[in-house]
C-alpha cells in the first residue's frame, strides 16, 4: 500500500517519462529520414517467390523476343518520360555541355539517390541518346510489372551469391569496355527529397579505377519553387573525373603514412580539399570531419596496412581516392546550392547520428 508521500514523487517521475517520449516523438516528426543512412524509406510489395541472383542468372538477357519488348518500352519511355516528369517534377537540367567530354568512352555514372524519378531521368531526359544501364537492388526485380519494366530499360541487379557477385562485376566490365554508360546510385538507398550527401559505396568506383574510365557526377537538388506542393528538381551534370587525376600524390601520401587524412585536418583547422577533394562546407570551428576521413576506413585497410598490396595493383587506394574526390564535389556543388550555413548544420546532425564515423 502507497503512502500519500509517495504520490508527488510518482507523479514527477511520470511527467519526466512523459515529457521525454514527446520529446522523442517531436524529434522524429521533425527529421523523418532514419539513424542508418543505408536503410531504405520506400518498400513495395514483392513477389512470394523470389529471385535467385546466382551465378546461372542472365544479367545482360540476349533472348530475341525480350530485346524486341525491351526497344518497345524503351521507345515508349523516351517519348512519355520527358513530358511526364516535366508535369510532376518540373526538373531542370544544366551542365548537359560535360556530356560531350565522356563521347566515345565507357562511363561510371554517379548520382545521389534523392527521388523517384531519378533514374528515369537520368536516363530518359538527360542522357536519353544513350542507353544507359542502372544497378539496381535485386529486390527491386521481384516487384510485379515494375520488376520487368526496369529490366527492359536496362536495369542491372546486383548478384545475390559468390558466383553471382563474379558474373555481375564481368558484366559490368565488359559494358564499360564496350563504351556503354553505367549509373550507380552511390548512396544506396533511396530517401525521398533528402538535401543532404551521404556516404558513398565504392562499387561504382572501383569499375572506373580498375579500368580508367572517367566518372561523371550529377548532382540532384531542389529548388525552391513547388511543382504540386513539392519542390522542382534539378540536376547538374559535373565535371568527368578521371582516375588518373586523384591516383597522384594525394595517393601516395596516404599509401605512405597509413594514417586518416582528417587527424591532418583537424589538427591544422582546414579542409582536406586540395588533396581529397574535400568539401568546403566543412569549418575548422565546428571540427567536422571532412570527406578524407572516409577514405581512411579504406586507405588504412586497403592502402596503408596493406600497401604492399594495394601497391601492386594500384586499384584499392585509387577508387578510394577517386570516391572522395567526387563525395567532396558533391558537397561542395550542394554547399553552395543550398547555403553554407545550412549544409555546415546538416552535416553537424550528420556527425551526431553517426553517418561520418
Amino acid at each position: 500500500m502507497y503512502c500519500e508521500a509517495d504520490f508527488p514523487g510518482r507523479a514527477l517521475e511520470m511527467y519526466i517519462k512523459n515529457a521525454g517520449e514527446n520529446a522523442e516523438k517531436e524529434a522524429a516528426n521533425k527529421n523523418p529520414y532514419p539513424d542508418d543512412p543505408g536503410t531504405h524509406m520506400v518498400n513495395l510489395r514483392h513477389k512470394r517467390k523470389r529471385t535467385v541472383f546466382d551465378g546461372r542468372y542472365s544479367y545482360e538477357c540476349n533472348n530475341v523476343f525480350f530485346l524486341i519488348f525491351a526497344l518497345f518500352i524503351r521507345m515508349l519511355a523516351l517519348a512519355v518520360i520527358p513530358v511526364w516528369a516535366k508535369a510532376v517534377s518540373g526538373y531542370r537540367i544544366s551542365g548537359r555541355q560535360n556530356l560531350r567530354k565522356v563521347r566515345g568512352s565507357g562511363v561510371v555514372i554517379i548520382a545521389n539517390h534523392v527521388h523517384h524519378l531519378d533514374a528515369p531521368l537520368i536516363c530518359g531526359c538527360m542522357n536519353r541518346f544513350r542507353k544507359t544501364r542502372i544497378i539496381s537492388l535485386s529486390e527491386n526485380f521481384d516487384i510485379p510489372v515494375v520488376g520487368k519494366l526496369i529490366r527492359a530499360l536496362g536495369a542491372i541487379p546486383l548478384g545475390g551469391d559468390f558466383a553471382g557477385r563474379q558474373k555481375f562485376n564481368k558484366t559490368i566490365e565488359k559494358l564499360l569496355k564496350k563504351k556503354k554508360h553505367v549509373l550507380f546510385f552511390a548512396e544506396g538507398a533511396l530517401w525521398p527529397y533528402y538535401k543532404g550527401i551521404r556516404p558513398f559505396r565504392s562499387g561504382g568506383f572501383r569499375f572506373a579505377a580498375r579500368l580508367g574510365v572517367p566518372v561523371l557526377p550529377v548532382v540532384i537538388v531542389f529548388e525552391g519553387m513547388k511543382v504540386g506542393g513539392r519542390e522542382k528538381l534539378r540536376l547538374h551534370v559535373g565535371r568527368p573525373l578521371m582516375p588518373e587525376e586523384v591516383a597522384g600524390a594525394s595517393v601516395g601520401s596516404c599509401v605512405g603514412t597509413g594514417t586518416r587524412a582528417s587527424t591532418a585536418a583537424a589538427g591544422t583547422g582546414t579542409d582536406a580539399v586540395a588533396d581529397m577533394g574535400g568539401g568546403p562546407c566543412v569549418d575548422a570551428g565546428t571540427g567536422v570531419v571532412t570527406a578524407a576521413a572516409a577514405t581512411a576506413a579504406e586507405v588504412s585497410g586497403e592502402g596503408g596496412v596493406g600497401a604492399a598490396r594495394a601497391a601492386g595493383t594500384g586499384t584499392a587506394v585509387s577508387a578510394a581516392a577517386l570516391r572522395e574526390r567526387t563525395l567532396g564535389y558533391f558537397r561542395r556543388f550542394t554547399s553552395k546550392y543550398y547555403g553554407i550555413q545550412d549544409c555546415r548544420s546538416r552535416i553537424q546532425a550528420e556527425e551526431r547520428r553517426g553517418f561520418f564515423i
